[in-house]
């Protein structure tokens, strides 16, 4: 199967697919959902036996003319970011604590977003 083929029955581009596979384009854990399922695998069997590391991701929202920092979760694979959920709390803090449970848990990739939606909603 050809990667225009791929990228077709995922409904993305090819261009995309072909900067993930380069490791030059960032993608949610959602994208990279959708591409271990159409490769028919879990994120843990595309990551098996590589070590992703997480670490706080940091960025700004702008909001009635107003930034605010806020804080997200990053996934690097081989010094790579493979992923990233940002704007998970203002609370740099919570991310920190939350970063080093993922890491000394060695969560699994697929989990984030769990993890992600936890914290969002224990902020409301």
């Amino acid at each position: 199967m050809s990667q225009y083929e791929f990228a077709d029955q995922c409904g993305i581009s090819s261009t995309l697919v072909s900067l993930i596979e380069t490791g030059k384009e960032n993608v949610t854990i959602d994208t990279l959902q959708l591409l271990s399922s159409h490769m028919g695998m879990s994120l843990s069997e595309l990551f098996k036996n590589e070590l992703i590391t997480y670490f706080v991701f940091p960025s700004t929202e702008k909001v009635e003319e107003m930034e605010y920092h806020t804080y997200g979760i990053g996934a690097l694979c081989d010094n790579t970011m493979i992923t990233y959920v940002p704007d998970i709390s203002r609370d740099y803090n919570k991310i920190k604590e939350l970063v080093t449970l993922c890491n000394n848990e060695n969560l699994a990739l697929e989990h984030l977003l769990d993890i992600a939606e936890d914290e969002v909603l224990s902020d409301l």
